[in-house]
């Protein structure tokens, strides 16, 4: 997997946006209070327990509605929230196969993770009925080999959930329109993303209790990395030495404020630590959506191409460093060295990020 990490997130970032093109396109309200919002979380509430006694099995349960999955990405978005919830519910955290993404749902034909449509994976399960019976006992049984004691889970159940959902689907609503560039549709791009996430990590174990700040491309690859709970729990692990928490509730840009301030802070500390610039072109805040974004929900979902369209063009709060040319080979060596004290025969060419090195380690040799 890339740079180290315990997942294919450049493939699941193409799931990941494409779910979040059905939610605005699929002719229902998801994103403020009100009946059909309402109506998602209780279909979630139902539909996750069912998810939970299927995992195991090898027939799966059929891929959810979108507005379901739309809740579960959300749910997701709050690791300690979803983590504790099932912890409660379930006695361990909810998740699909490793060969079916995260991101899928009904009538999508698009999902990529690890190989698989989702004709191959969840939507078997059409054809051939889950015993949920079997599922409940093989669950009991593997709970009891790792001695968690036992937690009955029926069919019927509904999850409670300690986060609010409703605020966070209001919150979400113009994360779309912050990735809708052509870049998001880029491997090359997206690859850059994950290292520079994996170095946001970094920073995160090197300054414990700093506000870090990511840009939309490695907020967007953050968002894709929580929708595998137990991978995210790894990783996180692996790179920062405990469970990052997600909070996507710090929104307020005027100046002064905690965004404003840990945004200088991290831009600063993000350069002296890994000597390259944390703007990044194509990555950065795009200011808000037009209000075409939310009548015209056809067009809103076509790709964002600046080269053909006048409304791509970078808005004001757009500021990318003239210098930015991002080297994923250099900066895993910086993440890797420079970053934590160690010293390597790195050095600056006067550009912010091209940097000159040799033979760069493997990513998943990276020791923090």
């Amino acid at each position: 997997m890339q740079w180290g990490l315990s997942c294919d997130l450049v493939s699941a970032s193409k799931d990941h946006r494409n779910l979040l093109r059905a939610v605005h396109s699929c002719g229902k309200e998801l994103y403020s209070h009100g009946p059909a919002l309402d109506r998602a979380v209780e279909m979630y509430k139902t539909w996750l327990p069912k998810l939970f006694l299927a995992m195991d099995t090898e027939t799966g349960i059929a891929a959810p509605p979108v507005e379901v999955a739309w809740i579960w990405h959300l749910h997701k978005l709050d690791p300690f929230a979803y983590s504790s919830d099932c912890e409660a519910a379930f006695g361990r955290v909810a998740h699909t196969p490793p060969s079916v993404s995260p991101f899928c749902y009904a009538g999508s034909t698009s999902c990529s993770c690890a190989g698989h449509s989702v004709e191959e994976g969840l939507q078997e399960a059409a054809s051939e009925e889950v015993n949920l019976v079997k599922a409940q006992t093989e669950c009991e049984v593997e709970r009891r080999k790792a001695g968690r004691g036992s937690t009955f889970v029926s069919d019927s159940q509904e999850i409670s959930i300690s986060c609010d959902i409703r605020e966070c689907a209001s919150r979400q609503s113009t994360f779309l329109w912050q990735v809708l560039t052509d870049n998001y549709e880029d491997t090359e791009f997206l690859d850059a993303a994950v290292l520079r996430y994996v170095m946001m990590l970094g920073l995160m174990r090197k300054f414990p209790g700093k506000f870090i700040v990511p840009t939309y491309d490695q907020d967007f690859i953050w968002h894709t990395h929580l929708a595998f709970p137990q991978q995210y729990a790894t990783d996180c692990n692996k790179f920062v030495g405990s469970l990052v928490n997600h909070d996507d509730s710090v929104n307020n840009r005027a100046k002064g404020s905690k965004l404003d301030e840990s945004t200088t802070s991290t831009r600063q500390l993000f350069k002296s630590t890994f000597g390259c610039a944390w703007d990044k072109a194509g990555g950065m805040y795009r200011g808000e959506p037009p209000a075409w974004y939310w009548q015209d929900r056809a067009l809103a979902i076509t790709t964002c191409n600046p080269t053909v369209t006048d409304w791509c063009r970078p808005c004001q709060g757009d500021t990318v460093l003239a210098s930015d040319n991002f080297n994923p080979g250099a900066e895993s060596v910086m993440v890797a060295g420079a970053a934590f004290g160690e010293t390597t025969n790195a050095h600056s060419n006067g550009r912010d990020s091209a940097i000159s090195i040799p033979s760069p380690p493997p990513p998943q040799n990276l020791n923090w």
